[in-house]
């Protein structure tokens, strides 16, 4: 990637363990939550889009409606955040890319999307959210 060239890049290669199914791979409206994902991040017009996948890889990367976004499959995505790329390697184990944030290393520019406060780990997450969030 050149020096000034923006990307998007999409975190997908968790397990979703406390979920106990791909949380890629749920249903959000006529979509998955991935496939949404990807749908929001391609009416930006950046361009480059990266979804990052791990666990279940052959069947997430398999639901991916558009072919224009480039899949990077992280095969120690167990170890956590930290094996995605070289810059996170300084990281330990699950530890989150906040300190890489921070460090004025990239220009970072911050993106209200109130829907993107919500975190869903167990199955009453989802539901909860489903009835709240507008698709």
């Amino acid at each position: 990637m050149h020096k000034h060239q923006l990307a998007i890049l999409i975190l997908g290669a968790g397990g979703s363990s406390r979920l106990g199914q791909a949380k890629q791979l749920l249903s959000f409206g006529v979509s998955t939550m991935l496939n949404r994902i990807v749908d929001v991040a391609l009416q930006s017009k950046i361009g480059n889009i990266y979804v990052v996948l791990g666990a279940s890889y052959d069947e997430v990367k398999s639901s991916i409606v558009d072919t224009s976004v480039h899949v990077i499959h992280n095969k120690n995505w167990e170890k956590g955040l930290s094996t995605t790329f070289n810059e996170l390697l300084s990281l330990e184990m699950d530890q989150g890319a906040k300190k890489i944030i921070k460090s004025g290393m990239y220009k970072i520019k911050s993106v209200n999307i109130p829907e993107g406060k919500y975190d869903i780990d167990t199955t009453s997450d989802y539901e909860q959210i489903k009835g709240l969030i507008k698709y």
